[in-house]
């Protein structure tokens, strides 16, 4: 049997997202804003400046990567890149063909179960449909004005309320994405000097006080 990832979905991503999509006109307007303003310059930014992964170049983020699409039965595997930017980070960007962005910290910085973690974390973003709408959200502050380009001023009213439904949204849905990230590592130990690593607990840190910390 397959893996449906409403088996896994956390039920606050699934409330916010029929809360935003019961916004009148929503859907069409976000991909209205996708084709207009990001799709193109997203694939020139990420295929120009980003190195892709095979098994040949950098094998082990590649087994990594297999070993996580297997098991979140993901129908198929999708490319991954490296970049430079962004610290210590993973992310997911393409709505017709995601593809995976690890930054060159991350894959240096993690051991192997933490970046399985890492890569199952994004890979529950593309099985849940999930970079449509993300990759909007991450306008940030300038969704507001490309919501009334693309409206001609007249989406200004409920502008304010798209934004905050979408960013609301946003949020819910890392937890889903965490959930498959535990999926896929199979390893909570792994799951939470991930997450203390991504808020800026520095490589000499004592990751076990950390963690008594959060767990008292």
């Amino acid at each position: 049997l397959s893996l449906d990832p409403r088996e896994y979905e956390h039920p606050l991503d699934r409330e916010a997202l029929d809360k935003l999509e019961s916004i009148p006109g929503i859907k069409p307007l976000i991909k209205k804003i996708y084709k207009e303003f990001l799709e193109k310059s997203l694939f020139i930014d990420n295929f120009g400046s980003n190195v892709l992964i095979t098994k040949d170049n950098c094998p082990r983020v590649y087994e990594l990567l297999i070993e996580a699409s297997r098991v979140l039965d993901m129908k198929s595997v999708p490319q991954i890149f490296i970049t430079r930017q962004y610290g210590l980070n993973g992310f997911t960007q393409g709505v017709d063909e995601p593809h995976i962005i690890l930054t060159k910290k991350a894959c240096d910085e993690l051991d192997d179960k933490e970046l399985l973690t890492l890569i199952g974390h994004e890979l529950g973003h593309i099985k849940s449909g999930h970079i449509l709408y993300r990759e909007i959200a991450e306008l940030g502050s300038s969704l507001l004005d490309v919501i009334s380009q693309v409206t001609l001023g007249l989406g200004g009213i409920p502008a304010s309320a798209i934004n905050l439904a979408l960013m609301h949204w946003y949020r819910m849905s890392e937890f889903t994405a965490d959930r498959s990230g535990l999926l896929a590592s199979q390893d909570l130990d792994a799951c939470i000097s991930l997450e203390l690593k991504l808020a800026g607990v520095p490589k000499n840190g004592n990751l076990d006080e950390f963690k008594a910390s959060l767990l008292n």
